[in-house]
């Protein structure tokens, strides 16, 4: 079943291309309000249609994992509403219709996964290109980015950024095309059959996120797959003598950099690293957070002073001029602990619901969908205690929701 008149396959393929591409629509010499806004509307009209659709009908009828997400995206649309945020409205109002629509549409295919990975090697490239040949990558690249803290990425003083204007949204960019790549890869045919030039793709995209200098990123970018694979296991003996398998040379790794990070602290793919560890030895966590343990006070004494219903959306970064870099701090503080329920449990819930499926024998046509779902769920949840949870987190998440309702409601036809 096609969206009203593949509309919304367009959608799919703008919503994607924008929570990862948009910036450069905000944030360079291309920068253009008009084309931000217009994007909106399209996508705004893109997925209202589907509830129009007279072929549709609502998921929350009949599936637990829509009913249980659907009070959390009302109440954040309604708070961006009284905020006055357009932009976050819309995304969130995308987040909640995905969910709704998702168990009468067959979305497993709107997805633009060739597009997600592409974008991942491209920013690959565009890091390499940095870190090689900076001047010329100045001239092609980052004197066409305005931003404040650019000058310092651009020079690779705390990572590479490549294409985009933030370490961290490269980073997500990379992990989502290595997440696609892992799980999808069948919809890129020729390089799915040739198995080496896989494995060095999927090798590239690790390194770069490595190269950007998020260390959470960095860690997430190998954890994830490797919980993946372990809870995609059939038998639980062959769980634990795989994660061993993983472990023991990771530990292996992360011994031989910190028993080394004063030697490494001068090499360029792991300076960032070897120089938390280093820190860390001298001044604590303190040194590792980057003084956010400061923006966490203030968060805190936020919500204490509205523990029910929080402070409001988007009060925090303008009030202290940046966010939280904790997804779930953040949500205490401007959404109270009404909000916070109303995250946290759906999270669980929906994270617990997928792996149920993935082991299940009768799922095992959809279990490349089911995997790459419980991967964005996991990337979500982990970053979250680290970062703001951008745009391409959230609404991840929400795909990732939505390709779970939609694979519970193919296998009840069958």
């Amino acid at each position: 079943m096609r969206f009203v008149n593949g509309k919304i396959d367009k959608g799919y393929f703008f919503l994607i291309f924008y929570i990862f591409w948009g910036w450069i629509f905000t944030k360079t010499i291309y920068a253009n309000n008009l084309f931000v806004y217009l994007s909106f509307l399209f996508l705004f009209i893109s997925f209202t249609l589907k509830l129009t659709n007279k072929n549709s009908s609502l998921s929350i009828k009949g599936d637990s994992l829509a009913l249980v997400w659907t009070p959390y995206y009302i109440y954040t649309c309604m708070g961006w509403i009284l905020q006055g945020s357009v932009e976050n409205f819309v995304y969130y109002y995308i987040c909640l219709i995905m969910v709704l629509v998702a168990g009468k549409s067959n979305i497993l295919d709107s997805i633009p996964y060739k597009f997600i990975v592409y974008g991942g090697f491209l920013t690959v490239a565009s890091i390499f290109l940095q870190m090689l040949l900076p001047n010329l990558y100045v001239q092609l690249i980052g004197n066409k980015i305005v931003y404040d803290a650019i000058s310092s990425w651009t020079s690779g003083e705390y990572g590479f950024n490549g294409i985009t204007y933030q370490l961290g949204k490269t980073a997500e960019i990379l992990i989502a095309a290595e997440l696609v790549l892992l799980y999808m890869s069948d919809k890129i045919k020729w390089l799915h059959e040739r198995k080496i030039l896989f494995n060095i793709m999927i090798v590239l995209l690790i390194v770069g996120v490595f190269l950007t200098g998020k260390r959470m990123n960095s860690l997430m970018a190998i954890l994830i797959p490797m919980v993946v694979h372990y809870v995609s296991l059939p038998k639980f003996s062959g769980r634990i003598k795989y994660l061993f398998m993983i472990l023991i040379p990771l530990g292996w790794g992360l011994t031989y950099i910190v028993s080394n990070a004063e030697a490494l602290s001068d090499n360029f793919v792991f300076r960032r690293i070897a120089g938390s560890i280093l820190d860390s030895q001298d001044d604590g966590w303190s040194a590792i957070s980057g003084g956010r343990e400061e923006l966490f006070d203030y968060a805190i004494n936020m919500f204490e002073q509205n523990q029910i219903l929080g402070a409001g959306l988007g009060t925090f970064s303008l009030k202290y001029g940046t966010m939280v870099h904790n997804l779930y701090i953040q949500c205490l503080a401007e959404q109270g602990m009404v909000g916070f329920a109303l995250l946290v449990i759906p999270l669980i819930y929906c994270l617990i619901s997928t792996v149920k499926l993935i082991t299940k024998k009768s799922y095992y046509t959809y279990k490349s969908y089911l995997l790459l779902a419980f991967a964005f769920q996991l990337n979500y949840i982990i970053q979250g205690f680290t970062d703001n949870t951008s745009i391409s987190g959230f609404i991840l998440n929400a795909i990732a929701i939505a390709l779970v309702i939609n694979v519970k409601s193919l296998k009840s036809i069958y």
